[in-house]
């Protein structure tokens, strides 16, 4: 009977100091559509467009949708360097993200592009009433919660867990919500939460710390943009044409002053420029500055262009009795583009013969050649009479550019 009693003592201990045994319940992971890395709205119309969205329709979202959310938010984008869509300090990617939709919480695993359903509960209310009773956090057909663990990030970063954990979390939330807008979504961002009620409900782990909601669905007005979807024409923003001029330099001594400071102010105003010569590559001013020529002056389409710009210096006689320069002369003359020509140049436009009863200024020496090509010389720095604008040296190259640059804009 002893021996017995012994062998259940025994017994009893050893129950008593087992280590006990953790019953979790185990959830499917399921794979989610691959992201699209294209799509049809640009960045500029996701972030025109983007707006705290609080009134959403019951609508669910399709499992495509949850799918290009979860990655705008965590995905990676660098299969090789593990690199996620929403920056990280040191690239330790702290955070988690969880979707709350209507059959439960599901924990996104960004290394496979997967969701993993850790709550088999509805937990939106109890999200409400984490979030201080905000509607929309119980009405939102799906939600995400981004948190971060900042001891995570502290065994690098000493003392900057909180603060870089809170800023990564900035970084995921602007992601998702423009991603929503180029889905045709709304969405809303929650800060003003109870961080451990949100823990509980979501069950998530102890150093994990809630940051953020964000409730996304479809709203309850039509988006102001939709995917795949063109915009009335009457509601449609034209982009103006960008202005296009082409300067035509020697291919040996050109002016430097001339073209750089013309060109830089039509740069500004943002008018493409072109440069040209009858070789390609850098070519070296008479002062030492190199300008790359990019096409040849036989190959210009006067039509790409709405001014043609001749620079002058002591290699413009070249294109004195250069068919194909004479030829762009009338073109340009022809079709009504702005053309220029400053100090020795405008003798160019002369032997084109476009010149006749118009007002030329150019360099001294030219004066001759220009009144027997019927035009009047005339002593001022800078003419512009039509469509022809002349300057007589290098001294006025600004006013020159200047000059052009309201021929253009349609200016007086």
């Amino acid at each position: 009977m002893k021996k017995r009693n012994l062998i259940f003592i025994l017994l009893l201990c050893c129950l008593c100091y087992a280590e006990p045994v953790k019953i979790t319940r185990q959830y499917k992971t399921m794979n989610l559509p691959s992201p699209d890395t294209q799509g049809e709205i640009t960045l500029a119309e996701a972030i025109n467009y983007r707006r705290n969205i609080r009134d959403f329709t019951d609508e669910p979202l399709r499992i495509e949708q949850i799918s290009q959310l979860a990655w705008a938010g965590q995905g990676i984008t660098d299969k090789e360097k593990g690199f996620r869509a929403a920056p990280s300090a040191g690239a330790i990617y702290p955070m988690q993200l969880h979707i709350a939709l209507a059959d439960g919480l599901y924990r996104y695993n960004p290394e496979s592009h997967s969701v993993t359903k850790t709550v088999n509960e509805d937990i939106r209310r109890r999200l409400y009433s984490a979030s201080f009773m905000q509607q929309v956090v119980a009405k939102a057909v799906c939600s995400f919660i981004i948190s971060g663990s900042a001891r995570k990030i502290e065994e690098k970063y000493r003392n900057r867990g909180e603060r870089f954990i809170c800023l990564e979390a900035g970084h995921i939330a602007q992601n998702l919500q423009l991603q929503a807008v180029a889905l045709g979504l709304g969405s809303t961002t929650v800060g003003a939460l109870d961080s451990k009620s949100v823990a509980r409900a979501c069950k998530l782990d102890a150093l994990q710390e809630p940051l953020y909601i964000i409730c996304v669905g479809y709203p309850s007005q039509p988006p102001p943009i939709t995917p795949g979807k063109k915009k009335p024409a009457d509601e449609a923003v034209k982009e103006p044409r960008t202005q296009k001029a082409i300067f035509i330099i020697p291919s040996r001594r050109f002016t430097d002053e001339e073209l750089f400071d013309s060109d830089m102010i039509l740069d500004i105003a943002g008018i493409e420029t072109t440069i040209a010569s009858s070789k390609l590559g850098t070519i070296r001013g008479t002062g030492g500055q190199m300008a790359e020529a990019t096409i040849l002056v036989r190959d210009i389409v006067v039509d790409d262009y709405d001014a043609v710009i001749f620079i002058g210096g002591a290699g413009f006689r070249e294109y004195l009795n250069d068919r194909d320069a004479i030829n762009i002369v009338r073109q340009a003359m022809r079709k009504g583009k702005i053309l220029a020509a400053i100090c020795e140049a405008p003798a160019i436009l002369a032997k084109a013969d476009v010149i006749r009863g118009k007002t030329i200024a150019c360099f001294y020496s030219r004066r001759k050649a220009i009144m027997q090509a019927g035009a009047d010389w005339t002593m001022n720095d800078v003419a512009r009479d039509g469509q022809l604008i002349t300057a007589n040296s290098s001294a006025v190259t600004k006013r020159f550019g200047k000059e052009i640059l309201a021929a253009l804009r349609g200016k007086p």
